[in-house]
């Protein structure tokens, strides 16, 4: 029928007013989501019905929960699962595999058990049934019942992760009772924890379909994001939020990768191995747009794209790879995982909060890895819905429709009714009702809105009034209540009308409860007499959230048995919290701790806690109290009082007083019957007979009774430790002048006498101690113990009293332990069994803690079981009581695993005596069980070779029992199929069974015959559980063996040695090795010489055999062995081979001539594959080159001398008679070998006898060094080698020698000098000094001290230290810490000796001397510079605030500092506080930060004081081992202000400011307001004037405004004094304000530059002149700049950049010298001016001699005619002009250039004198544009009728012309000559 129709069935059924109950509804569960039933449910049957639809294949969906009966029903892999243990064992059920149960279709399940049997029913038709053997007994589910997850319930049979149901239910019954027909929860019985009413449609949701986050609570968690070697996110999300976490995905070791909103921009980060990296988008997203997201994150970098903008970093190489760990967040984060994230410091999850800022808004299209996440696929999820509506708020819930548009709609409708926090109905288009959850903070009230319960249809539409729209309350809030100011018929029908909801009259107010949301129920109606629609009708039931912001509560502190603690004087007493209780629901009791206030008077007693008796302490914890470790200690006065005070670490408790109370102790004798005894008999006396009572009740304490007056007919005695009995004897009754002998001391102590004046005197070994009487009666005779852990002592005395002597009196002296002697003993239990512990297994074998009931404590607990008691079962026990155990409850209990030892260690503590014993160890035997079957836990085909012998591993085949060894487990077989298992010893002997402990031990083997595939059947029993019978396979292949190669072998030949050569003085090394003497030898390699198998798998193990069928013929194979010794060899392997221990060696010298080539054939063989016969080939030839051989002659050895010594080189050093060996052999004899030194030795002179070999007697031959040899006479140089070159060739004998030009050899024969240490030591080192950080460490490297000495080695160079350093210790690299007095030069060069600073500022020296053991030491002061540590600060640059703003960071660009130090950590911390301001960090108001929140961004500063125009911070800077003070940085305000930044103005010329100059436009249009500058510091050069009114009047300027700027009101009138320099720099300083903002100072520089005379020489008709009586002003034509000024005579200038030279002068701004200031590189201006009166001079100026005067005299008469040309050009061209209309202006018309193109104001003028204008030729459209409008200045000058501001008179026109009107304009001027112009 699908979803729809379900909807559409639902929905009749409630027109039809059939859904009024609430168990029809169901429930919705979310992941996390669960109902707590806290009944002990006890029975003898069991029944349980529910119904439940979901899409998650796994899922608890019912738990009863006892200690040991339970019944479990869950979701696995989408079929059910029944997990039951009801007395007599588990029992599993499990629904066909066919039947799956997330299909997200109600299915109905029963579970029934009655007399033993179990029955599960699905859906009414499939049923599972199962029997439960053993007696019946009742259920007992003390731990209550569980729906849809089991609240962290910690219990042994959930193991492993359950996880909680996600999806719906109704028709929860158990045992007859419905579950959920109440979802609120009840303290103590039941707690219903994110359970909503109703079937939420996101369990129903699409693909497709977005996802709406609508509290501040939402999330979802997915299945986690794995991120092997990169990852991809991509979604699209809409939102007006400003800050909240997006995503969240951790990772092991605290990894972690993250997305949050910050300020509207996204922000990445990823922590990984400890590195934190972070990365923000460009583009905002909290605009409530849809945005496209990608986060991107490999290995080497992070990216971020938002649309299409992306933004990318690298991250820190990892040695690790990023692995993902836990479910991927969404949205928000739960409760546990916000206490994890925010120690992160993330902006979006601040540390005050419990879990974070949640999103709000909708998203969508979310993909992990191009895989989907969708609503369906969500793990938890909570205060989320399916679907986005852009016109609802962020908080709304997707909104209620009416009936009407239900019936018409197509939309997928959800089979149940209300979800809590969620609507009713709800469609796309229409809705009725919209509600929004209510958001309060624990304990508070909060008005119930219009926009929490808003109708969305008109209610004139309905033709009602809001008043008639009423809401009645069905239900009420379960943890508040709803005030209502409405009238008293409402509120006692619990109503209020939609306008008691506008007026504000509802109020939710909450109850201060600890739970996280409530609800209440109702409905909606009208009391209108009109027939109203179905849902007016009060009949559809509306479910309205209220989520409970959590608020932690203070800790409540009371005392339940009241304020005073009673105890016995200077006694103790145990604090418990039942004496001091402390509640706090909101915090962990973990986290409670207490605390004294006040002064606590310790002299009255003090508390002390057990783990360090004796000490007070003013403080501890509720784990403390809870274990009973606080006592109060009494030791004083009787009355005392304590304050005490709880915390939870944030919040205090109330403060109560304890008041203390000492009572003493006050004996009575309570029982005193006296006894009867018969004559001569004896009576036992007991405490029914004599017994005493303290403060009038019973104690426990031991009592002494000392007898005063003896008995007068019979003795009174006590019984000793050992059972005898013996007399008690009064003081009285013995005088004070008997005498006591001592005649057997005692065995573990010794007696002694103490006298106040003579000490104590201790027992003589010939003199026995003897004391008297009186000694006992006055306490001088005391015991001392001297050996330890003894219980008793004894010892003799003889009494002497007058006359009368009593012999041998035994006197027993009771040792107490100073420690509780505890002894244990070890016992056995059976595997999964229980043993008690008895009073035999722990002893205390002292009297005198008899009835002391003690503790024992586990320290260390048993790891294969636990301690119980037997009252209380499964619950482990870490201590016990001694009467516990002579009561046998407590008990060992085995955990059933399979180890046979165990033990645990204990000691015994007893609280009331203060003592303890040793730890003691209890070792438990565990007899095992055999009730574990065989399992076989390894089971791999056997690959074996051909008709081979193979090993069976345990890696092959293996079985392991829990309760059997290995040699317990046997195999039985049947024969296999392919050949026979045996054992190793015997391969042919057949076997069928065997054991694992043989194949571990790899006894057996399998013998492969037959067939290439096969195997056995075998079976494995423990002897009494057998495992099921298996099928073993073999499969074989074909081994191959190949020859890989068989490159041969290349030798050089070997050398033959005669005896005679032997004997020889000339051979001077003699032959040390037969093998070395009968030649040359070479190893055979892998690379020679390889054979390989098929037999990848086996490599290394495989043997690889050659056998030698053919030797070689002119040498041998031979073999190394481990001793170094040689054999021959004819069979090798190919590991021999590998390893280089097969080695050829050549021994025929006679018959191998020059070269010759050998070989030797061989067989190759890998059982069981071989291959036939290969020849390996052997080339021996001089011609080779090996390593390390240099000559290709039989000897060329070099020789060895001593410094200035002589060496004899024979013929085992040089030999080159195998060169005869190149010419036939028949010839040989007739020729002899001949050298001839090419190049003689450097060092030293070769003599052959008494003659020198030089130049000219270059040769000798090899006869003369085999016979004489050749002498090398070293000339004592400091030289370490030498060498010299020759030519040796076979010469014949017949002939003279003589060198050929060819066919001769040419080597080197190379000679070492061993040195004679005939040189001293040299410092190489010019400045002995070495510069070290204060308190750090340095190397004292060859740089800083070097000694050569030519003929001493470094090592030799020997340093010893004579006087330390005073400053610190050098020492070696190894040994850092340990100081040194020796060093060689070689630990120098090799960077080994460091020099230890100590700390201290000052410098010091160490005196050393330095030697080589031969000569006379060097002896030197080095000098060891200190560079105290200090802090530098590198930036300090002002921190501008621009105009406006309140807020600016502060980063590393305005202040950084470095150390030197070893700390780099930075302190900056503020001295004196801001006058206007304050720092910020996040938020934060801060008097200090560090270096790294000025790299990070984070710091600001904040002006409040928005009439400052700035601020100082007066700062110091800190590490841990130096300082900085008094810095300052300067805070100014930057003015919103553009401002000419090369302003150049002429001396003695009025300037007018404009636009351009000093530009405050965009402060204006801000503020809204005229801008005003108010003048602190005027120019020193000149005056700033303004124009008063329309005359020429002006007044200095100390106030002015933008709009007097922009109006040319205000002027620079300039006077310099330019006397020999050419220009002078000037400003002026002024105050910018403007409404709401901050004043800034600013101010104007300029360059006052004299006007340039050479350029009136030259006039350039390319200028308009505007002539006057006294004056000729000019507009200069640029792009940058237009000029007006006036002199007394005509000046030429060029404003551009000046070349012509000028005086040398040094410019205070940093311009070079002699270069004018710039002001456009593309033009020069050129300027015409009129000489005005002398009178308009200004007086303060100082007059200058002028370099040249023109005189310019103007004819009118002239120029009249071409006048009147111009006027009707210029009039046409005015006509045209002006139909061109006027635009609005804004207050202050925005400049697109900071150059204006407004003329400056003209000098004064006769209007008697006519104006001249001179107009430019345009020459092309290419020229600059000029702007020719009027001057406002000069035309109110000129006549009193002025024009608009703005408006251009006829002379300004020509500049603002059309193309067209500009070429018409030309077409009317005739064509000017040279040198003529328009006037």
């Amino acid at each position: 029928m699908g979803r729809l129709g379900a909807r559409r069935l639902f929905l009749l059924a409630a027109c039809l007013g059939l859904c009024g109950a609430r168990g029809a509804l169901g429930a919705s569960f979310y992941g996390e989501s669960y109902v707590e039933l806290n009944i002990i449910e006890v029975s003898s049957e069991l029944s349980l019905q529910l119904k439940f639809q979901t899409s998650k294949p796994r899922g608890l969906l019912f738990l009863a929960a006892g200690k040991n009966d339970y019944c479990i029903i869950e979701l696995l892999s989408g079929n059910l699962r029944v997990r039951v243990n009801l007395g007599a064992g588990k029992q599993v059920l499990l629904s066909e595999e066919r039947l799956r149960t997330d299909d997200l279709v109600w299915h109905l399940v029963e579970l029934y058990y009655v007399k033993n049997n179990v029955s599960l029913v699905i859906d009414k038709h499939y049923e599972t049934t199962g029997h439960i053997t053993g007696e019946v007994h009742n259920l007992h589910f003390q731990h209550g019942i569980y729906i849809a997850g089991h609240g962290g319930l910690d219990v042994p049979y959930l193991n492993g992760e359950l996880p909680n149901f996600r999806g719906c239910m109704e028709d929860v019954l158990f045992n007859q009772e419905e579950i959920l027909a109440s979802l609120r929860s009840y303290p103590g019985f039941k707690k219903v924890y994110e359970v909503s009413l109703g079937c939420s449609d996101e369990f129903f949701a699409g693909e497709d379909e977005a996802i709406n986050f609508f509290s501040s609570r939402s999330y979802v968690t997915f299945p986690e994001w794995k991120v092997p070697g990169e990852g991809l996110l991509e979604f699209a999300l809409q939102t007006g939020t400003q800050q909240a976490l997006l995503l969240f995905q951790s990772g092991r070791e605290g990894n972690f990768v993250a997305l949050e909103i910050v300020n509207g921009l996204l922000r990445a980060h990823v922590g990984w191995s400890k590195s934190n990296t972070q990365l923000s988008s460009l583009s905002l997203v909290s605009d409530n747009k849809w945005h496209v997201i990608q986060l991107k994150f490999t290995g080497s970098y992070l990216a971020l794209m938002v649309d299409e903008q992306g933004v990318r970093t690298l991250l820190p190489l990892q040695s690790k790879p990023f692995v993902s760990e836990g479910p991927l967040f969404v949205g928000g984060l739960n409760a546990r995982k916000g206490e994890e994230v925010k120690k992160l410091g993330f902006a979006s999850v601040p540390k005050k909060s419990a879990r974070g800022v949640s999103f709000k808004g909708c998203l969508r299209g979310l993909e992990a890895n191009a895989e989907k996440r969708a609503l369906k696929d969500a793990l938890v999820s909570k205060d989320i819905a399916a679907g986005c509506k852009t016109r609802s708020s962020d908080n709304e819930n997707p909104f209620i429709t009416t009936m009407e548009n239900l019936l018409q709609s197509e939309v997928p409708l959800s089979t149940t009714v209300v979800e809590a926090g969620k609507p009713f109905f709800q469609d796309a288009s229409s809705y009725f009702l919209s509600l929004s959850n209510l958001e309060i903070q624990e304990g508070g009230r909060a008005l119930l809105e219009q926009r929490h319960m808003k109708v969305d249809v008109e209610s004139e539409d309905l033709g009602i009034h809001h008043s008639q729209i009423l809401f009645k309350i069905e239900e009420m809030p379960l943890h508040g209540f709803l005030q209502l100011d409405v009238s008293p018929v409402q509120e006692m029908e619990k109503a209020f009308t939609m306008s008691d909801l506008r007026q504000g009259k509802v109020w939710y107010v909450h109850d201060g409860s600890e739970e996280p949301r409530d609800f209440f129920t109702f409905s909606v109606s009208s009391n209108s007499k009109q027939k109203m629609p179905f849902y007016l009708q009060g009949r559809v039931p509306y479910v309205f959230n209220i989520t409970v912001i959590p608020v932690n509560d203070p800790p409540h502190l009371k005392l339940p048995e009241g304020n005073l603690l009673l105890l016995f004087e200077n006694s103790k007493k145990r604090l418990t919290p039942n004496i001091i209780h402390v509640s706090d629901p909101d915090t962990d009791s973990l986290s409670l701790s207490f605390s004294i206030l006040g002064n606590f008077n310790s002299d009255a007693g003090f508390l002390e806690n057990t783990n360090d008796p004796g000490k007070a302490i003013n403080g501890f914890t509720h784990g403390d109290l809870r274990d009973g470790n606080i006592f109060y200690v009494h030791r004083g006065p009787r009355n005392s009082r304590m304050l005490l005070r709880a915390s939870d670490g944030e919040l205090v408790s109330n403060t109560v007083v304890l008041r203390v109370m000492a009572v003493p102790w006050g004996f009575e004798v309570a029982i005193r019957t006296g006894v009867v005894v018969q004559q001569g008999g004896t009576v036992l006396i007991t405490q029914s007979n004599l017994s005493v009572e303290v403060n009038g009740e019973p104690h426990e304490m031991e009592t002494r009774y000392a007898i005063t007056q003896p008995p007068q007919f019979g003795q009174i005695q006590r019984q000793g430790s050992s059972g005898e009995w013996k007399q008690a004897v009064h003081e009285d009754n013995i005088p004070a002048e008997a005498m006591f002998i001592v005649r057997i001391p005692p065995m573990h102590g010794y007696l002694r006498k103490s006298l106040p004046e003579e000490g104590s005197l201790g027992a003589d070994e010939k003199s026995p101690l003897i004391f008297t009487q009186q000694d006992i009666d006055d306490g001088n005779i005391q015991y001392v113990q001297i050996a330890p852990e003894q219980q008793q002592d004894h010892f003799l005395l003889d009494v002497v009293s007058g006359v009368q002597a009593v012999n041998g009196i035994e006197i027993l002296v009771d040792i107490v332990p100073k420690r509780i002697p505890l002894e244990v003993q070890n016992f056995t239990v059976q595997e999964g069994g229980s043993k008690a512990l008895l009073e035999d297994y722990l002893k205390i074998p002292s009297k005198y803690f008899e009835g002391v009931d003690c503790e024992f404590v586990l320290l260390k607990p048993p790891q294969h079981g636990y301690v119980e008691n037997s009252n209380f079962p499964r619950i482990k026990l870490m201590k016990f009581t001694r009467k516990q155990v002579e009561n046998e409850a407590i008990y060992y209990v085995h955990d059933d695993s399979e180890e046979l030892l165990d033990n645990f260690t204990i000691f015994a503590n007893s609280s009331e005596l203060g003592k303890q014993s040793l730890p003691q160890t209890l070792f438990v035997t565990v007899e095992s069980v055999n009730d574990e079957a065989p399992i076989i836990t390894a089971n791999n085909i056997l690959q074996v070779w051909a008709n081979s012998v193979t090993e069976i591993t345990s890696g092959d085949l293996c079985a392991e029992d829990e309760d059997s060894s290995p040699q317990d487990l046997i195999y039985w077989v049947s024969p296999p199929s392919n050949g026979h298992l045996a054992f190793k010893s015997f391969p042919g002997q057949s076997i069928q069974n065997f054991t694992q402990a043989q194949i571990n031990k790899g006894l057996l083997v399998f013998v492969h015959t037959g067939a290439m595939s096969g195997g056995f059947n075998f079976q494995v029993t423990d002897g009494l559980n057998f495992a099921p019978r298996q099928i073993f396979s073999i499969t074989a292949r074909a081994l191959t063996i190949s020859l890989e190669v068989n490159r041969g072998l290349s030798i050089f030949p070997g050398t033959q040695v005669s005896l005679a050569q032997l004997a020889s003085p000339l051979a001077t090394e003699g032959c040390w090795s037969l093998l070395l003497c009968e030649g040359s030898t070479k190893p055979l390699s892998s690379g020679d010489l390889r054979a390989v198998t098929n037999d990848a798998d086996s490599t290394g193990n495989r043997t690889v055999t050659f056998t030698v069928i053919s030797s070689p013929r002119l040498g041998r194979l031979v073999r190394v062995n481990s001793d170094n010794s040689t054999e021959d060899v004819s069979v090798f392997t190919q590991t021999l081979v590998s390893e280089q221990l097969i080695l050829y060696q050549h021994v025929d010298r006679e018959n191998t001539g020059w070269t010759a080539e050998d070989s030797f054939t061989f067989m190759t063989s890998s059982p069981p594959a071989a291959l036939g016969p290969e020849e390996f080939r052997i080339t021996i030839s001089y011609e080779i080159t090996e390593p390390g051989r240099h000559s290709r002659l039989l000897a060329n050895t070099g020789a060895a001398v001593k410094e200035g010594d002589k060496v004899l080189i024979g013929q085992s050093n040089l030999d080159a008679s195998n060169l005869l060996l190149k010419l036939p052999r028949s010839q040989r004899s007739s020729y002899e070998i001949w050298f001839q030194v090419i190049s003689l030795p450097h060092h030293g002179t070769l003599m052959v006898g008494e003659r020198n070999i030089t130049k000219g007697k270059p040769n000798f031959s090899q006869y003369i060094v085999n016979t004489f040899g050749i002498i090398y006479l070293h000339d004592d140089s400091e030289s370490l080698a030498d060498n010299f070159t020759f030519a040796v060739w076979p010469n014949q004998k017949s002939k003279s020698a003589t060198k050929p030009k060819a066919d001769f050899l040419e080597e080197m024969f190379n000679i070492t000098i061993s040195p004679v240490n005939d040189q001293a030591p040299a410092l190489k080192t010019k400045g002995l000094r070495l510069k070290v950080l204060q308190g750090n460490r340095l190397v004292v490297g060859p740089e800083n001290l070097r000694v050569e000495d030519l003929d001493s080695p470094p090592e030799e160079i020997r340093y010893m230290i004579i006087r330390n350093p005073n400053n610190g210790f050098l020492a070696l690299a190894h040994h850092p810490d340990i100081p040194v007095h020796h060093f060689t030069q070689a630990d120098i060069d090799n960077s080994r000796v460091l020099f230890i600073q100590d700390g201290s500022p000052s410098s010091g020296v160490f005196y050393f001397s330095v030697t080589d053991g031969q000569h006379r030491p060097l002896y030197k002061l080095f000098h060891l510079d200190v560079i105290p540590i200090s802090i530098t600060l590198v930036n300090l640059t002002d921190l501008l605030l621009p105009q406006g703003q309140t807020i600016v960071p502060i980063t590393n660009t305005h202040l950084s500092a470095m150390t030197n130090g070893r700390s780099p950590q930075i302190t900056y911390k503020m001295t004196w506080p801001l006058q206007h301001g304050h720092l910020l960090i996040e938020n934060q108001v801060v008097i200090s930060f560090g270096q790294e929140d000025l790299h990070s961004g984070r710091l600001s500063y904040h002006m409040t004081n928005l009439t400052a125009s700035g601020d100082q911070l007066h700062f110091s800077l800190f590490t841990p081992e130096s300082n900085l003070t008094g810095q300052t940085l300067t805070i100014r305000v930057q003015p919103l202000l553009r401002v000419m930044s090369n302003l150049t103005i002429a001396n003695r010329v009025v300037y007018q400011l404009r636009r351009k100059d000093l530009d405050a436009t965009e402060l204006a249009n801000r503020t809204k307001s005229d801008p005003q500058f108010e003048v602190t510091e005027p120019p020193v050069h000149g005056r700033l004037v303004r124009r008063v009114g329309r005359g020429a009047e002006m007044e200095n300027a100390t106030l002015f405004t933008q709009r007097d700027i922009d109006q040319g009101l205000l002027m620079l009138n300039p006077h310099a004094n330019l006397t020999g320099i050419d220009m002078v720099n000037d400003s002026f300083t002024f105050l910018l304000r403007a409404d709401h903002v901050q004043p800034a100072i600013g101010y104007l520089p300029f360059t006052i530059v004299p006007p340039d005379p050479l350029l009136l020489q030259t006039f350039i008709p390319d200028v308009s002149l505007l002539v006057t009586s006294n004056n000729l002003v000019t507009s200069d034509f640029s792009q940058e700049k237009l000029v007006v000024s006036s002199g007394p005579t005509v000046q030429t200038e060029t404003l551009g950049k000046l070349t012509q030279a000028r005086q040398q002068q040094a410019d205070p701004w940093g311009r070079h010298h002699g270069q004018e200031p710039t002001m456009d590189s593309r033009a020069s201006l050129t300027r015409i001016i009129w000489p005005p009166n002398t009178t308009d001079a200004s007086p303060q100026a100082p007059t200058q001699p002028r370099e040249s005067n023109y005189p310019v005299i103007v004819i009118v008469p002239s120029a009249v005619v071409v006048f009147l040309l111009t006027v009707t050009a210029v009039t046409l061209c005015i006509r045209m002009l002006g139909r061109r209309a006027e635009k609005a202006k804004p207050l202050i018309k925005p400049l697109t250039n900071l150059e204006t193109t407004t003329p400056s104001p003209r000098p004064k003028r006769s209007i008697a004198v006519p104006t001249v204008t001179v107009t430019p030729l345009l020459k092309s459209s290419s020229s600059p544009p000029v702007s020719l409008c009027r001057d406002p200045l000069s035309g109110q000058m000129a006549s009193p009728a002025t024009e608009p501001v703005e408006k251009c008179a006829p002379w300004e026109t020509w500049m603002n012309l059309d193309p067209d009107m500009v070429k018409l304009c030309r077409q009317t001027n005739p064509t000017l000559k040279h040198n003529q112009y328009w006037v």
